[in-house]
C-alpha cells in the first residue's frame, strides 16, 4: 500500500520499523530522513519515547584534580609535537644561524634611528651654514646606511627563517597525505573527516604547524635584539636616569601588547565569517543537493542555517566588545609611557641634569624599539591555533588503519585464478554501525565472468 496506509497499522512491521529507525536517528534528523508523504509534503513518524539513562540525565562534574591532570596531559602532548616539528628541522642549523644575524642588524638598526633623528635634528639650530651642510650630508648618508643594513638584514632573517619553514612544510604535507590515502574507507565515510575538511587540513593546516619553529624563533631573536639594542643605546648615548625611567615603563608597554596579542591568538576565525556549523551545513546542502531537492529538505535546511548563523554572531558580538577595549588599552599603555618620558625629561632638564639631545634619545630609541616590537609581531601567524593544527594533523599521520594497502602482512596466495566467493557477509559502516549494509550475504563471481551488482 501507500506510506499513509502502512503507517495506519499501528501494529505492523513496517510501523514498528520506522518508530525503530526514528527512535535510532540523532535528533534533528527524523525530519530529514523521513521519506515524503502522499501530497503532505514531508512524511512525519510518530514520535516515540525514550527513556533517558542514567548518564545522560545526570551532568557529570569534574574535580580539579581531573582540570589539573587534563592540562598537564595537554602540556605534555604540545611538547611532543614541538619535539617533532623540531626533529624535522635537521640540517638547518646554518639557516637559523644567518636567519639570527638578519635579526640582530634589523634589531640593532631600529634604535639606532633614533640616534640619527636626535642628531639630525639638533643640526639645524647650528648657526654656520656650511656645517649645517656637513652635519645634513652626515646624518643623510647614515640613513640611507641603516636602510641598506634594515634591508640586508630583512632578506637574511626572512631567507633563515623562512626557508627551513618551507622545508618542514613540504616535509609534513607529504606525510599527511600519505596518510590519508592509506586510511581506509570507513574513516572516510565519518562525519568528521568529510573530504572538505581533510583538504582544508592539507592547504591549511599543514602551513600553520611551521609557525611553531621557525617563524616563532625568528620573532623572539629579533624581539630581543631590538630591546637589548634600544637599551643600550640610550645607556651610552642618552641620559640614563631617563633611560632607567623608560625601563619601568616597559611592563605597562608590554602588559598592553601582550593582552592585545592575548586577544588576537584566542580570536576563533574557524568557519570564518559564518561559523563552523553554518559551513558544515553549506557544505552537506552543496553536495547533497539533489538529495535535498528530492525530500523537499531546503526549508529544513534554511531555518537550520539561519539558527546557526543566529548564534554564531550572538557569540562574535561579546568577543566584539573585548577585541574594542583591549587593543584601546594596549594604546593608552603606549602613549602614556611615552607622555611620562617627555614629563620626566623635561624636569630632568630644566633641573640642569640632562641637555636635549640626552633627552630625546631614550625617547626616539623607545619609540623605535616600538617599531621594531611592531615589525617583529607584524603578520605573526596565531600560536594557538597552529598548535590546535599540529595536534590535529600529527593524529592523522599517527593514526594506524585497519585496512592498510601497503602493510606486507596477512594472507599471501600462491596462485590467483580469478574465482571470488563471499560467504557469509556481515557488514555495516562505521558512521551507522547500527543499520547494517551485508546481513548474511554470499555471493560467488567464477573466472572468466562479468557480475552486475
Amino acid at each position: 500500500g501507500t506510506y499513509n496506509q502502512l503507517m495506519a497499522r499501528a501494529g505492523g512491521y513496517f510501523y514498528a520499523l520506522n518508530a525503530k529507525q526514528e527512535q535510532r536517528a540523532p535528533s534533528g534528523a527524523q525530519n530529514a530522513m523521513a521519506p515524503r508523504g502522499a501530497g503532505t509534503g514531508i512524511g512525519r513518524v510518530p514520535s516515540v519515547g525514550r527513556v533517558p539513562s542514567a548518564s545522560s540525565s545526570v551532568e557529570r562534574i569534574k574535580s580539579v584534580e581531573e582540570e589539573k591532570e587534563e592540562k598537564k596531559a595537554e602540556a605534555e602532548a604540545e611538547k611532543k609535537v614541538m619535539s617533532r616539528i623540531w626533529k624535522l628541522h635537521s640540517g638547518d642549523s646554518l639557516h637559523f644561524l644567518i636567519g639570527s644575524i638578519g635579526a640582530l642588524m634589523v634589531g640593532v638598526a631600529h634604535p639606532a634611528n633614533g640616534i640619527v633623528f636626535t642628531k639630525s635634528m639638533f643640526s639645524f639650530y647650528l648657526s654656520d651654514p656650511d656645517k649645517v651642510e656637513e652635519e645634513g650630508f652626515l646624518w643623510g648618508g647614515c640613513l640611507i646606511g641603516i636602510a641598506i643594513i634594515q634591508v640586508v638584514g630583512d632578506t637574511l632573517r626572512g631567507w633563515g627563517f623562512g626557508v627551513p619553514g618551507a622545508k618542514v612544510t613540504k616535509k609534513i604535507r607529504e606525510l599527511y597525505f600519505g596518510a590519508l590515502i592509506h586510511q581506509e574507507i570507513g574513516w572516510h565515510d565519518l562525519p568528521e573527516n568529510a573530504s572538505g575538511t581533510l583538504c582544508a587540513g592539507l592547504a591549511t593546516e599543514v602551513n600553520l604547524v611551521q609557525a611553531l619553529t621557525g617563524e616563532t624563533m625568528g620573532r623572539n631573536v629579533l624581539t630581543i635584539c631590538t630591546v637589548i639594542g634600544a637599551f643600550g643605546i640610550s645607556f651610552w648615548f642618552g641620559s640614563w636616569s631617563i633611560t632607567l625611567v623608560a625601563v619601568a615603563t616597559i611592563p605597562l608597554m608590554v602588559s598592553g601588547m601582550a593582552i592585545e596579542l592575548a586577544m588576537v591568538a584566542g580570536k576563533n576565525t574557524e568557519g570564518g565569517s559564518m561559523g563552523a556549523a553554518a559551513g558544515r551545513i553549506v557544505g552537506e546542502v552543496v553536495t547533497s543537493i539533489r538529495t535535498i531537492s528530492s525530500f523537499t529538505l531546503e526549508v529544513l535546511y534554511v531555518k537550520k542555517f539561519f539558527e546557526s548563523i543566529d548564534a554564531h554572531l550572538k557569540a562574535s558580538f561579546r568577543k566584539a566588545i573585548a577585541n574594542g577595549i583591549f587593543p584601546g588599552y594596549s594604546q593608552f599603555a603606549l602613549f602614556g609611557a611615552f607622555a611620562l618620558l617627555f614629563w620626566y625629561g623635561g624636569k630632568q632638564l630644566a633641573e640642569g641634569k640632562a641637555d636635549f639631545e640626552e633627552m630625546f634619545i631614550p625617547i626616539f630609541c623607545m619609540f623605535m624599539l616600538g617599531a621594531g616590537l611592531g615589525q617583529a609581531t607584524n603578520n605573526a601567524t596565531d600560536a594557538g591555533k597552529a598548535t590546535v593544527a599540529a595536534r590535529r594533523v600529527f593524529s592523522v599521520i599517527d593514526r594506524e588503519n585497519t585496512i592498510d594497502s601497503a602493510g606486507q602482512t596477512g594472507d599471501k596466495p600462491r596462485s590467483v585464478q580469478g574465482k571470488i566467493s563471499f560467504h557469509d557477509v556481515h557488514f555495516a559502516y562505521p558512521s551507522r554501525p547500527d543499520q547494517k549494509v551485508a546481513n548474511g550475504y554470499s555471493l560467488t563471481v567464477e573466472a572468466g565472468t562479468t557480475v552486475a551488482l
